[in-house]
């Protein structure tokens, strides 16, 4: 998992390096993006999926579109890599993520879409579903304003 040329925009876009750019870029992608297709080639998705991670991930205000061996982007993607989902930040939950070593299911008090009586024991398995799959609660979690206006 070594990173040895540029990737994207004006980079030397080596097939493996772009593959392990693609597997990255897709452990950060959330909703409402889809996922890339890890095929080697640095096309204009992949370069846009650049730019998005390094804007919203990094706050770089002008992004370039490359990622650089060693550079700044570089050490903000190859994290998504080798962490665990708890150890991840995704940009689009508004659910703390936290780091327990005893990785126990965190509950919230936040209303599941499926009612507000919902037992502590349905929030521990919301979480644990979506631990492992390695989702935000927040997908399954949906404000009652935004389900009136998908009917």
């Amino acid at each position: 998992m070594l990173l040895k040329s540029s990737v994207g925009k004006k980079g030397v876009n080596k097939k493996a390096d772009v593959k392990l750019i693609q597997e990255a870029l897709n452990r950060t992608i959330r909703i409402p993006y889809a996922l890339l297709k890890v095929d080697g080639i640095a096309g204009a998705t992949t370069c846009l999926a650049i730019e998005r991670f390094q804007q919203n991930v990094l706050g770089l205000k002008n992004p370039d579109g490359c990622v650089d061996a060693g550079g700044k982007t570089w050490d903000g993607l190859k994290k998504y890599l080798i962490d665990t989902p708890l150890q991840r930040f995704s940009i689009y939950s508004i659910f703390a993520v936290t780091n327990n070593s005893k990785s126990t299911p965190v509950v919230t008090n936040k209303k599941i879409a499926w009612g507000a009586k919902v037992s502590a024991s349905f929030k521990v398995k919301v979480n644990e579903i979506c631990d492992f799959l390695d989702l935000a609660p927040d997908y399954l979690v949906a404000p009652e304003k935004l389900i009136t206006h998908c009917f």
